[in-house]
């Protein structure tokens, strides 16, 4: 029975409308799509889990960074510069410094479900 409800959950989310969550960047006036499924991640700043995370199964992710790239495969986006993120991951690997030694470098390849927010 949850094998069933996951695949559902999973296919549901490839079908859902990618542009029902985005934000209107200030100076531009371009809009940037801030939701996605599948991102690799890299920069500088503070994460939580600390240390080297292998991911299966639902997972929740935070990261902040000062200096940072995300980009975002599906849908295809890039996030640059200060940014803040929070995932619900399902799979990937996650490797960030221990709590003592934050802020360091952070990188990350997941998928699941993923909020990127530019500062």
């Amino acid at each position: 029975m949850k094998g069933r409800i996951f695949a559902l959950v999973i296919a549901l989310l490839f079908i859902a409308p990618f542009n029902a969550l985005s934000v209107d960047e200030k100076d531009s006036g371009k809009e940037t799509n801030n939701f996605s499924f599948a991102v690799d991640s890299s920069g500088y700043g503070y994460s939580f889990p600390p240390g080297l995370v292998f991911i299966v199964g639902p997972q929740i992710i935070t990261w902040s960074y000062e200096n940072g790239t995300t980009k975002s495969f599906s849908p295809p986006f890039y996030v640059n510069g200060s940014q803040f993120g929070i995932a619900i991951a399902l799979f990937g690997v996650w490797k960030s410094p221990n709590l003592l030694n934050q802020p360091g470098n952070i990188s990350g390849m997941v998928v699941g479900i993923i909020l990127v927010f530019p500062t």
